[in-house]
């Protein structure tokens, strides 16, 4: 991969960058703390829109340099001599080695002192010091923190020091805290601790917070959102949980910004906060998809895994609003019991037609307008159309709402194409819960009424893998021609689930279209044997089929 040096003018200042071209959709940017700039471009990016796109992010990249010149002079490698500072608890304390007949650190005015024997190293003999002393410190102030978990029935968790180059602490789905050494050497400040949620609210608490709930949808929706604003040039923050097209990361934090757009997963915000992340979010604007069970391991009935969804309708703030998907007979039921100060939005799947493999939207405004769409199903445009009345709630007209969606290509694999002919499409989904899969395979046949459908599926999630969730993929797959459901047993000892059969999946699937495969190169090698002329291909997983490259399959695929 070629690189090339360049330089943007912009003002008074000049930014110098690093370029090199790949095969990607979208343009990123990143700023490293040495202050270099690198640009990695679509290969078809044109030198003008390549700038364009430069300058527009140019106050952010210069702000960005300097965020990381302020912590400027960096502190220089450590050479372990006398009267070198070196930190303990925020202090700055100067070395003081002194040859002695044992290994000891000690404290003294001011000092650390280094007794060493000979041919022993300072950095080894201090390096150990500070582990002791993390390790009884760090004991201490778990014991005064540990009150404050109690109300999350959190036991007194394992404590573990070591080393790490990237991170300063960490803590496992089993609950064991490990904790980097090296911050023994900061300062106690008393730092309020969130969880990742908890920090998202407090970051946008003053905004006006827009919160996307639902088993499935989510992404798409939060996308559509984004992508009017910012078709329209609104400012807004945003967590999102793809990247987009158009959008240099995944999540937006500004001080700035009198928006926030969040997508509210259900899961559970850490190891040791038990809430789903969407309870906390608060949302001034909340629209709710769909509710289909998910999660089994952290929800085991149906009841308790729509019971979060209640609460996070309670969660709304007074004279918020509701937009959800009546379709849904789960949701309906949760959101009509919503409080009575909440203002509630039902949407359904919008008018729209289909010509020659194009969805059509088909609008009142007050007479007929049609809008051509790059994106089709149903799932998709009712998503489309909880998004307008979202955008609604935010001033935005439905005229301009239409006006920017055309353009909408979809959020990564989301109903993503990977390669089409005049008789071929291959389409990638993160779809692998039941209702997702019926949704997005019913979608293709929809849209494509004259071509055969080839669909496949991985089960690679916690649920899809367990023995008393399989029953719920029954049918989930009916709608295509031709199905397989792939999975890997090694997978399922990975997350030491009990084992299940071929036979036992495909039972459970039902229907006389489905087989199944446990092997990642029998798969591809059965693809590649099908006459692929007026069928569509369907790769449907949250994973990758075991390390299957799309883009080299849609290549061999769709010739």
């Amino acid at each position: 991969m070629s690189e090339f040096t360049e330089t943007l003018s912009f003002g008074s200042k000049s930014i110098h960058y690093h370029l090199s071209f790949q095969d990607r959709k979208t343009l990123g940017i990143r700023v490293y703390p040495d202050s270099t700039v690198r640009v990695i471009a679509p290969l078809d990016t044109s030198v003008e829109k390549l700038r364009a796109k430069l300058r527009e992010k140019a106050p952010w990249i210069i702000k960005q340099q300097l965020d990381f010149l302020s912590y400027y002079p960096l502190t220089p490698p450590r050479k372990y001599v006398s009267g070198e500072t070196h930190l303990y608890l925020g202090r700055q304390y100067k070395l003081k080695i002194v040859d002695s007949n044992q290994n000891e650190v000690t404290l003294y005015r001011g000092r650390l002192v280094v007794k060493k024997k000979s041919n022993t190293s300072i950095k080894t003999i201090l390096n150990e010091w500070y582990r002791e002393r993390a390790t009884i410190q760090f004991a201490e102030s778990l014991k005064k923190v540990l009150p404050l978990f109690k109300k999350y029935g959190l036991e007194k968790p394992e404590l573990q020091i070591r080393n790490m180059p990237t991170r300063w602490g960490s803590c496992t789905t089993k609950g064991k805290v490990i904790l980097n050494p090296e911050l023994i050497k900061a300062q106690e400040l008393g730092l309020k601790i969130y969880s990742y949620p908890e920090y998202i609210y407090e970051q946008t608490k003053d905004k006006i917070r827009v919160v996307v709930g639902g088993s499935h949808g989510k992404t798409t929706i939060t996308a559509m959102i984004l992508h009017v604003l910012n078709f329209h040039k609104i400012d807004c923050d945003y967590l999102v949980g793809a990247q987009l097209e158009g959008f240099d990361t995944m999540v937006k934090l500004t001080k700035e910004a009198k928006i926030a757009v969040i997508e509210g997963d259900e899961y559970l915000s850490s190891p040791i906060d038990r809430r789903p992340k969407f309870h906390l979010y608060k949302p001034n604007i909340a629209i709710l998809s769909g509710i289909a069970w998910d999660h089994i391991n952290v929800f085991p009935t149906f009841d308790f895994y729509v019971e979060q969804f209640r609460i996070f309708v309670n969660q709304i703030e007074q004279e918020g609003s509701l937009v959800y998907c009546e379709l849904d007979n789960e949701v309906k039921a949760v959101c009509e019991l919503a409080r009575p100060d909440i203002k509630k939005f039902p949407y359904a799947v919008p008018k729209h037609k289909i010509e020659n493999g194009i969805t059509i939207l088909t609008v009142q405004q007050p007479t007929t307008n049609n809008y051509e769409l790059n994106i089709f199903g149903d799932h998709n445009l009712m998503n489309l159309n909880g998004a307008r009345l979202v955008c609604n709630q935010l001033n935005i007209s439905d005229e301009q709402f239409y006006e920017a969606i055309q353009s909408f290509k979809g959020a990564a694999k989301r109903l993503e194409l990977v390669k089409r002919n005049a008789v071929t499409a291959m389409y990638k989904d993160f779809a692998h819960s039941p209702s997702k899969l019926k949704a997005t395979t019913q979608a293709v046949k929809k849209q494509f009424p004259n071509r055969k459908l080839i669909a496949c599926m991985e089960l690679h999630t916690f649920s899809s893998l367990t023995e008393e969730f399989l029953k719920e993929y029954n049918g989930s797959m009916e709608l295509a021609d031709e199905a397989v459901v792939y999975f890997n047993q090694h997978t399922i000892e990975h997350k030491k689930l009990k084992p299940i059969s071929e036979a036992q999946v495909k039972d459970a699937f039902g229907g006389n279209n489905i087989r199944v495969i446990t092997n990642t190169q029998v798969l591809q090698e059965e693809l590649l044997k099908m006459n692929f002329e007026n069928k569509n291909l369907l790769m449907m997983s949250s994973g990758n089929f075991d390390g299957i490259d799309f883009k080299v399959l849609g290549e061999k695929v769709v010739k």
